[in-house]
């Protein structure tokens, strides 16, 4: 099925195979445009045609236990689809989305800095507040792959896949890890700050591991 593509508004694209819709959000002083959800499990089931884990399908909810190279491998099969180039923001790119372009924002988390007052329970998408540019589950929900890469020395850091067993840390001077954006559901207080990075070696994957479409365009 052929998707299409029509604008909202000045700021919004919306991208339908007549099934599933998707909207990208442009961020305010920024020259690319930011998906208003995480990418959920009915959009993975239209290009992918499978979940990449067991269990119920919940359209609405973000899809999980994505590594890396699948979120990269899904991007391929949509930009094929769709005729478009998205990919994965940088770790930057999506702090700016979160705090809505403004490199002066005054809070710790989307919206706000009274962390109780957020839900941040997996769900569904819109399920939870937006912040003030309506991108959803900038706080909460799930961690969000990036395409920033973190060098961590051996000699300074164990890294996080060397003591999962991922790596050999005697062949390697350091170690090359992604940024991941969001906190997630299982994340607390200090850990779900806009300005946090999670990082993991590529190939992590678990039940709170999902991403995020931007485009190089605005409206």
């Amino acid at each position: 099925m052929s998707w299409t593509k029509a604008a909202i508004d000045s700021d919004s694209v919306i991208y339908s195979d007549g099934v599933v819709a998707f909207v990208m959000k442009k961020v305010p002083n920024m020259s690319f445009m930011i998906a208003e959800t995480p990418v959920t499990q009915a959009l993975w089931m239209a290009i992918e045609g499978s979940l990449p884990f067991e269990g119920k399908f919940f359209p609405s909810d973000p899809v999980h236990n994505v590594s890396y190279p699948m979120a990269q491998a899904f991007i391929k099969h949509l930009n094929e689809a769709t005729g478009e180039a998205f990919r994965l923001p940088t770790a930057h790119e999506w702090e700016m989305a979160a705090m809505c372009g403004d490199k002066h924002y005054p809070y710790m988390y989307a919206g706000t800095d009274d962390f109780d007052s957020i839900d941040t329970s997996r769900g569904p998408v819109k399920a939870h507040e937006p912040n003030e540019i309506g991108l959803y589950c900038m706080t909460g929900n799930i961690l969000e792959w990036t395409d920033t890469i973190i060098k961590i020395p051996v000699d300074t850091f164990v890294s996080t896949a060397a003591s999962m067993g991922l790596m050999d840390k005697s062949k390697v001077e350091y170690y090359e890890e992604r940024i991941l954006k969001g906190g997630s559901s299982a994340q607390g207080k200090y850990t779900s700050g806009i300005k946090h990075n999670k990082h993991y070696p590529s190939s992590y994957r678990n039940g709170l591991t999902g991403f995020r479409l931007a485009i190089d365009r605005s409206c």
